[in-house]
């Protein structure tokens, strides 16, 4: 008896299981084989004779299809799907398959436009660009490539794009320009400054930016008055809310009261453990390369890594791709020394490079306070490629020491290393990758080997980073985008070593 109710259970699931599969099989668009020949009809008469040639049930409002489209290609079995999609194609007419009915309607497509902005003169990309929709009363900003996606319903529109220090421009976006890579390019403005009127109620400002950080634009900023006229970035952020200097001309900083060491210091996404050059006076970072720099004093952003106190995220320029340059400039501290243009291809990739070193015994001729010599050096230098519209290569390095000598011809060398090479990917229309490997390395090292003696007596502490990270922004809508990522980190430490 068991038996005979196992085979029947069998035979019902089997025929089940049949059944079902048939009807998925139906169901498919792809699977339905049809051939008809479209030329000089409209999609009404097409769609009637699928009907009556095929047997399949339609459902659809006659109002939605344009009749004035007259068709001319000839299908031989075919999928029903490719000659739906060739039917409706720059429609917006949606279509599903219930039992072997179809049904068609309107439905609202969304259209994606990306690009970068740039600079109309170098290819320099802008960072935090505004692109303002004012049909939507929406704005949306590039990100810090210069990398922008727009995601809005069809339509035409005039985007407004804006930025610091450049001329506005109107631009026309509509659904034609969805599968291309749009390039905007803004001009610099005139100094000469209209008459500004500030009405704004300051306590919006916080729910306008959405969170607690000060964005410094260093161009403007590098023209303030700064202490023997070295422009210093490190001067300029003392100056912020929240941020004060422990000494007069000094270059640490300490926010709301925390550490020194409680600041996360980042030089193109690699940490920078000492930011000053002799003791403070001036600060590593070469005027002549900086171009960003955003600062957050709360709300800290979980892909720069942690700190309790702040983060100064600072990026270099990326060079001018289009025309050579060699610059430079001294003052009472340093003299500097630097050059860019065109790399490999001109309009394609760009480099540049910079060399500081300070004038010979600063502290000795000027500040009598110590019976040293100390002098310093560093160098930048920064490659960038852009293979085509979806991929670029970035490769940035930093490298610094300072040098003090004691009378007793002891000596104290100490500095910085960074390395980072970044390869930007546009993934989708919406979903923008950055992988980067990072390299950043500080040591200390104190000779104090006597000349007289044959042992040598050496100090040296080190701590050196290796990381992998990988940053995905998918921008959801004009005002809304998600970050996520992965990062690992190697960290090696010599907190103190005796070298013989």
């Amino acid at each position: 008896m068991k038996g005979i109710v196992l085979y029947r259970f069998l035979l019902f699931f089997g025929l089940f299981i049949l059944t079902g599969s048939k009807s998925l099989g139906q169901n498919n668009l792809a699977d339905i084989q049809v051939s008809i020949d479209t030329q000089n009809k409209e999609i009404i008469q097409i769609l009637t004779e699928i009907h009556r040639n095929y047997g399949l049930s339609m459902s659809y409002d006659e109002q939605i299809f344009n009749k004035n489209i007259i068709y001319g290609r000839n299908f031989n079995k075919s999928s029903l799907e490719e000659v739906l999609h060739y039917l409706l194609r720059d429609s917006r007419i949606g279509f599903t398959m219930i039992n072997r009915a179809l049904i068609f309607y309107k439905e609202d497509k969304d259209f994606t436009i990306k690009g970068r902005v740039v600079d109309s003169l170098s290819g320099e990309s802008l960072i935090g660009a505004t692109l303002m929709i004012p049909e939507k009363n929406k704005s949306s900003l590039s990100n810090k490539y210069g990398f922008y996606s727009l995601t809005l319903p069809q339509g035409d529109y005039s985007c407004f794009v804006s930025y610091l220090g450049y001329k506005t421009r109107a631009v026309r976006l509509n659904s034609q320009l969805e599968d291309g890579y749009v390039l905007i390019k803004l001009a610099p403005a005139g100094l000469s400054l209209n008459e500004v009127v500030v009405d704004i109620d300051s306590s919006l400002i916080v729910q306008y930016t959405g969170h607690f950080t000060d964005k410094i634009n260093w161009p403007r900023a590098r023209r303030n008055a700064f202490y023997k006229g070295e422009a210093d970035i490190m001067k300029v952020l003392q100056m912020q809310n929240g941020i004060n200097g422990l000494t007069e001309g000094g270059s640490n900083l300490f926010v709301r009261g925390s550490g020194k060491d409680q600041n996360l210091i980042l030089l193109d996404e690699a940490v920078v453990y000492n930011p000053s050059h002799l003791f403070g006076l001036t600060s590593v970072f070469n005027s002549d390369i900086l171009k960003n720099t955003q600062v957050y004093k709360d709300a800290l952003p979980a892909n720069l890594g942690g700190r309790l106190s702040s983060i100064m995220d600072m990026s270099t320029r990326d060079g001018d791709a289009n025309n050579f340059h060699v610059f430079g400039g001294a003052s009472l501290l340093v003299t500097r020394l630097g050059a860019e243009g065109p790399f490999i291809k001109k309009g394609k990739g760009a480099f540049i490079a910079t060399a500081r070193t300070s004038l010979s015994n600063v502290l000795n001729t000027d500040y009598r306070l110590f019976n040293v010599k100390g002098n310093y050096s560093d160098y930048n230098i920064k490659l960038n490629y852009t293979l085509d519209n979806r991929n670029r290569i970035y490769l940035s390095g930093y490298y610094g020491q300072d040098k003090v000598t004691s009378s007793n011809k002891n000596t104290n060398r100490w500095g910085n290393w960074t390395s980072t090479l970044r390869w930007n990917h546009v993934h989708s229309s919406r979903l923008f990758l950055n992988l980067s490997a990072i390299f950043s390395d500080y040591h200390n090292k104190l000779d104090i080997s006597k000349p007289e003696s044959p042992d040598n007596q050496i100090w040296l502490t080190r701590i050196r980073d290796l990381s992998l990270k990988s940053d995905f922004t998918y921008f959801m809508a004009l005002d809304r985008t998600l970050d996520f990522g992965l990062q690992g980190t190697l960290h090696r430490f010599k907190p103190g070593r005796y070298l013989l």
